[in-house]
């Protein structure tokens, strides 16, 4: 007869080992949503600049990087789960930079993957494009046409790439999105300007 006590060793052993791996994924997946719900915070308040006063916003940016930093520590091997969170930091922060430092940030400032930095950028037009309306509502022509150039070159410097879903997912949903989000500003505009 074959005796089974070394498998019940190795099965107590594998059963700790996928015991602290749960506890680390469970840990991944709660700094994921606070990476992604603080993103979301931090959008909002650039949104509304009159609201929130800049030295808010950068106190707020600040924790959000901290939030990143601590979340990249522990991820190792589970970047699949992490990668949402990270596309949402891009996104932020890329905005940021916009809104106050008038300045667009490469993927060498980022120490995130390029496909979250990519999709943080296509995620971006939607960003814009609400600065876009808002900026026609306020009459401010000059200000709405940047925001309009800017969703346009996102879109052309992306709208090549062609990829799996497999390789790098919502790619070509998210670039579908800018497509209509960079036509339907562009008539928009046209009918502004051309009724004024």
């Amino acid at each position: 007869m074959i005796l089974f006590t070394t498998l019940k060793r190795d099965i107590d052993n594998i059963r700790k080992l996928l015991v602290k791996k749960q506890a680390n994924f469970d840990k991944i997946l709660l700094k994921s949503n606070e990476v992604i719900r603080h993103s979301g915070e931090l959008i909002t308040m650039l949104h509304n600049i009159g609201s929130s006063s800049e030295k808010e916003i950068k106190t707020s940016l600040k924790s959000l990087q901290a939030q990143v930093q601590n979340l990249q520590k522990i991820d190792k091997g589970m970047e699949y789960y992490t990668l949402q969170a990270y596309q949402e930091y891009a996104e932020a922060r890329l905005l940021f930079e916009i809104k106050i430092n008038n300045k667009f940030l490469s993927n060498s400032s980022f120490r995130i993957k390029p496909e979250a930095y990519l999709l943080g950028i296509l995620d971006l037009v939607g960003e814009l494009n609400r600065e876009f309306i808002e900026s026609l509502r306020k009459n401010k022509i000059k200000e709405a046409e940047e925001y309009l150039n800017m969703m346009t070159q996102i879109y052309d410097l992306t709208r090549s790439l062609r990829f799996s879903s497999a390789l790098i997912s919502d790619l070509r949903k998210k670039q579908d999105v800018s497509r209509i989000l960079v036509e339907r500003a562009s008539s928009e505009f046209m009918l502004f300007t051309s009724n004024r």
